[in-house]
């Protein structure tokens, strides 16, 4: 989970693709903009991270909390979506 947060905070998004499966589905909360469920590296790169990174000014990834349990935490960094302000979200993965 780590290494999958370092590599997009990096941009690195092989990195990114090596780190998970390749059956990797990625479900992003309703109301957030690319809302929805990607499946596969490749369908969450192009759904979610191009996404963001196109749309949204300065977004980025970082590692933050991780406890080995269930839960690991990671937290998208000051994102700005052009032409409006928003706060830091914090999610579980």
């Amino acid at each position: 989970m780590r290494q999958q947060y370092l590599a997009s905070a990096t941009g690195d998004m092989d990195l990114w693709r090596s780190v998970v499966a390749a059956d990797v589905e990625w479900t992003e909360s309703a109301g957030f903009p690319p809302a929805g469920t990607y499946r596969t590296p490749e369908g969450t790169v192009d759904g979610v991270f191009t996404r963001l990174a196109d749309e949204w000014d300065d977004w980025t990834t970082h590692d933050d909390t991780y406890v080995h349990v269930t839960v690991t935490v990671g937290r998208g960094a000051r994102p700005v979506r052009r032409g409006s302000r928003c706060r830091p979200v914090a999610a579980a993965h």
